[in-house]
């Protein structure tokens, strides 16, 4: 590989590239200190994205782990993986109210703020793969669903009235949207040509 490996190094430590460009980043990174460095980083914001994993206590005293354990544990792993590569795909996916930010910032902010998560509920008790991601001071809120079914805005409140906070940035299949808010939201909706397809309560 001649060139540097670009943005596969973020793709890299989430499993995400074909095993020809595994290969081809692993032998141009043996021989370029930039690109290792790059790579290195890249791994630990990974990582790091797995720090404010809430801890499951089992409900009984065992040293095996319960299937329902680990499938949770695989689900919030799965969704920070989805989160860095979110943040990667598309520079325009996380502009803020207050206007476009450099991504590394962006990055930083998120690996480094604490945060909740919440995953969103359909109405019609249907299953949907969307996740609400939001600081615990509430100065800002993200949302990516997996599976995105077509154009979507996400709808909050802070008191009683909602309103449009944006509409959602399609990348491969996977919509995200992350934006500045002025004041901790209360109720955040998900809407398609306008029936609410998802909500989630937040709590502070």
């Amino acid at each position: 590989m001649s060139e540097h490996v670009g943005e596969n190094a973020e793709l890299y430590p989430l499993g995400l590239l074909e095993p020809g460009d595994v290969r081809a980043l692993e032998a141009h990174v043996a021989d370029c200190a930039e690109c290792s460095a790059r790579v290195a980083r890249a791994s630990a914001v990974a990582f790091s994205l797995t720090a404010p994993l809430p801890a499951v206590e089992p409900r009984l005293k065992s040293p095996s782990r319960s299937p329902a354990r680990t499938t949770q544990l695989v689900a919030w792993l799965a969704a920070a993986a989805l989160l860095v590569v979110a943040i990667g795909l598309a520079r325009q996916n996380l502009a803020l109210r207050s206007g476009a930010a450099d991504r590394a910032t962006i990055v930083a902010t998120l690996v480094h703020s604490h945060f909740k998560h919440v995953e969103m509920a359909a109405p019609s008790g249907q299953k949907l793969a969307a996740k609400v991601l939001y600081a615990r001071d509430g100065s800002w809120i993200f949302v990516i669903v997996d599976g995105a079914p077509g154009s979507l805005h996400l709808f909050g409140r802070a008191t009683a009235a909602f309103r449009d906070l944006g509409a959602l940035q399609t990348a491969a299949g996977t919509a995200s949207l992350l934006v500045r808010t002025d004041r901790p939201l209360r109720q955040v909706e998900l809407r398609a040509a306008g029936a609410t397809l998802g909500t989630a309560t937040l709590l502070y």
